[in-house]
């Protein structure tokens, strides 16, 4: 059993969200949660179960989220932040990147440049490309300031991104994972370590590390 100051007993590769385990860590250790603590906790395991909608939404995830409202999460807030903040360009955006989706087999990906509001887009544009029938990987790729930030989700049990996305340096869960990449990405090609992509190559290129 590993130990409370030991890394091994703060890693769940099963949990929803890393507030599922900083929460876990509040209650072991017996931290006081103030409702402001507990809306911010909320809010992570709100968005990365994409409100409770993704495969990872487990039992975990919602005794969490319980636990959270009992200590005066504001779950109104999170949905109004999340949701009902948007802009028009906002939405713009939105449509121009589920435009420029490309498929190939049962991959689809999206290249994304730097938006003011693209951690937003990146959810919920993956969380449309995730619910494809046809799609068992999607991958997002967007410009974080000088860096590629990457994200795989799947629906499918039969796949695993978290493997996937080790071989990019990244990590995560078996559902959802992401990595980070040297390198720019505008809507049409991605460059990273002198190589030229676009969605469709970066498809095949994914191909080779399954």
């Amino acid at each position: 059993e590993p130990q409370v100051d030991s890394i091994e007993w703060y890693r769940d590769i099963t949990a929803a969200s890393t507030t599922v385990i900083l929460t876990d860590i509040a209650r072991t250790l017996n931290w006081t949660v103030t409702p402001e603590a507990a809306t911010g906790l909320l809010l992570g395991v709100y968005t990365d179960t994409g409100g409770f909608v993704h495969r990872n939404s487990n039992q975990h995830a919602f005794e969490t989220a319980a636990f959270l409202v009992g200590k005066g999460a504001r779950q109104d807030s999170i949905v109004n932040t999340v949701f009902g903040n948007h802009s028009i360009e906002y939405l713009h955006n939105l449509g121009d990147g589920l435009l420029s989706i490309v498929q190939k087999g049962n991959i689809a990906c999206l290249f994304f440049p730097e938006t003011e509001n693209n951690s937003h887009l990146k959810s919920h544009i993956i969380g449309y490309l995730s619910e494809l029938a046809s799609v068992d990987i999607a991958c997002v790729l967007m410009q974080k300031w000088d860096e590629i930030k990457g994200s795989f989700r799947t629906r499918k049990e039969s796949v695993d991104v978290n493997e996937l996305a080790k071989k990019l340096g990244g990590g995560g869960h078996k559902k959802a994972s992401g990595f980070i990449l040297p390198g720019t990405v505008d809507q049409k090609t991605c460059t990273w370590n002198g190589v030229t992509y676009t969605p469709d190559s970066f498809i095949d290129y994914i191909c080779t590390l399954l």
